[in-house]
């Protein structure tokens, strides 16, 4: 995969719907502009001047407060913020003008109606599944993904639009002047789900602790599956992901996922009557500690601030793990994923890297209490808490169809 940034979401109500629509375009935009600052060969022709100002615009667009310093705000200022607002409203609409190409492309070919409304029906109603689209979205330098791709749905069902010069095609290279070598690229291609209407907690998986961390982790840099195949490829062979940490005992996040633990903060005999939450609070790291700020991980921070659910952000520490009764991990394609069990390495390397876990060979294991009282309770509220979030929040294709930016 060429360098540059990217994010997946995916389709629902049989691809008539994108996940958190807001939520991806802006984070896919402010993953380019993070990275062109800590990587600007990646982007030669982003202007250096200017990343400050389309950032800003970003923090702006996500309802952050943006300061700027006294007297800073004069006519200059105000006409770089206008020119970067604009740049940025150029560059997400050619990423919602590439999506859609994508996604039409994929709904409309013979595929995906055999898949959907014929040929896989019966076994698909026994499955209660629905044929959604998945979708990355890739920012890049110009020429960096070659030229090697096409428009066109392959037979196992995926598409990828590539930039283009003309309207209508997959796809086109980013007109605005100052962006100028910027590519849009969108690859689409099908996954099998339940319906949000049935969706219920998928079974339990478990779970290795292994490190370090993303190097950067607020922006989604496609050298990332690269790097994490090291991992994937290392961790033991029950373990179905991989939880990130640095130093073996704080906890940020999956290799694709973010980490939530339910821990006690009272003894189980004072919590065994009352509210379901009495004693207990959720946990998850913060964006400070180094992890990617996921759409689902958004939307159950958002819950507990509407339904009064204690939440600690914070990373939660293993040292800790004789208080944790719950465990999950979110993406925007599982949703909420159960974990009910973690290794970790005995012994910590202390030279640790991403390529430093084949020769560990004792692990320690926590093992999720399963027999406790209405065990999986509180992750299945706020699985429906978030279904409920995600199908406000997110975008008919129809609106996007019928946008005028």
């Amino acid at each position: 995969m060429p360098k540059g940034a990217y994010t997946t979401t995916r389709t629902f109500n049989s691809g008539s719907h994108i996940f958190l629509w807001d939520f991806h375009l802006n984070r896919v935009t402010q993953s380019l502009l993070l990275l062109a600052e800590a990587h600007p060969e990646l982007f030669p022709n982003l202007p250096p001047s200017l990343l400050t100002d389309l950032l800003s615009t970003i923090y702006e667009a996500q309802g952050e407060e943006v300061r700027h310093e006294e007297g800073q705000e004069n006519e200059t200022q105000m006409r770089d913020t206008r020119r970067a607002r604009n740049m940025v409203a150029g560059l997400q609409k050619e990423i919602r003008d590439s999506v859609l190409v994508a996604v039409r492309a994929m709904v409309e070919c013979d595929w995906w109606r055999r898949e959907a409304e014929g040929e896989q029906k019966e076994e698909q109603q026994q499955q209660q599944q629905q044929v959604e689209v998945c979708l990355m979205i890739l920012l890049c330098g110009q020429g960096a993904a070659g030229g090697a791709v096409s428009g066109e749905p392959a037979a196992s069902g995926a598409v990828t639009c590539e930039p283009a010069a003309s309207a209508g095609t997959a796809g086109t290279a980013i007109a605005t002047p100052l962006l100028q070598g910027v590519e849009v690229y969108v690859h689409a291609s099908t996954v099998r789900t339940t319906p949000l209407a049935s969706l219920a907690l998928p079974p339990p998986i478990c779970a290795a602790v292994m490190g370090p961390g993303r190097h950067t982790p607020l922006a989604k840099f496609s050298s990332w599956p690269l790097v994490r195949r090291a991992l994937e490829t290392a961790k033991p062979a029950e373990a179905r992901d991989v939880i990130l940490s640095t130093d073996g005992n704080a906890l940020l996040e999956g290799i694709t996922t973010n980490l939530f633990i339910v821990a006690r903060t009272e003894p189980a005999s004072d919590t065994s009557h009352g509210p379901p939450w009495r004693g207990y609070e959720l946990q998850t790291a913060s964006l400070e500690s180094g992890i990617l700020p996921g759409s689902i991980r958004q939307a159950i921070i958002d819950a507990c601030g509407e339904r009064g659910i204690p939440i600690r952000i914070q990373a939660p520490q293993w040292s800790e793990r004789a208080t944790w009764v719950e465990a999950f991990v979110t993406n925007a394609l599982s949703i909420v994923q159960p974990v009910s069990s973690m290794l970790m390495p005995a012994t910590w390397p202390s030279d640790i890297g991403y390529d430093s876990w084949q020769s560990v060979d004792k692990w320690l294991t926590w093992q999720a209490p399963t027999l406790e009282e209405n065990y999986g309770s509180r992750s299945t509220f706020l699985l429906e808490h978030v279904i409920g979030h995600m199908t406000f929040r997110s975008a008919e294709l129809q609106d996007l169809l019928t946008t005028d930016d």
